[in-house]
């Protein structure tokens, strides 16, 4: 129940209190609609906390009804380990740097590819949403919907 009478455009951020949501995606006055992370067209560019390699967080299909999302990019030397804290990085111009995405739950190599892509749990349980926090660009606060009501 918020919208451009709120202040709120397209692509801003949306978080709660443990981390990100996702984007919003269409807007008008008095409402918005909002891409989860775990949506399979969903891609954020993050940095694995403690080593600060640079990633990719993208929706899948084969995981979205779990709640969760997949990590690919990682380079070849990047030190990634499950149970690694994951966070939007500065680039891409969506989200500010530094807002918890979630965890490596698990790591996997990709047969015959000498790649690697690991599976992430959000930090944000979207079966159980009940209050969201849109970010202006600036990363201030435009809206906070306390009325209980999911993305």
């Amino acid at each position: 129940d918020r919208g451009t009478s709120d202040g709120v455009k397209l692509f801003d951020p949306v978080v709660t209190s443990k981390g990100l949501v996702g984007k919003i995606v269409e807007v008008s006055s008095n409402s918005a609609k909002v891409m989860a992370i775990i949506d399979e067209t969903s891609t954020v560019m993050a940095r694995v906390t403690k080593t600060k390699d640079l990633v990719r967080i993208r929706g899948a299909s084969s995981l979205e009804y779990k709640g969760m999302c997949q990590m690919d990019r990682i380079a070849e030397l990047a030190d990634i380990s499950v149970g690694d804290i994951i966070e939007t990085a500065e680039s891409g111009g969506i989200y500010p740097k530094g807002i918890v995405i979630g965890k490596v739950k698990e790591i996997n190599i990709v047969a015959g590819e000498n790649s690697r892509y690991a599976i992430i749990e959000p930090a944000v349980d979207f079966r159980r949403i009940d209050k969201v926090i849109i970010l202006s660009k600036s990363g201030k606060k435009v809206a906070d919907d306390t009325n209980g009501d999911t993305p």
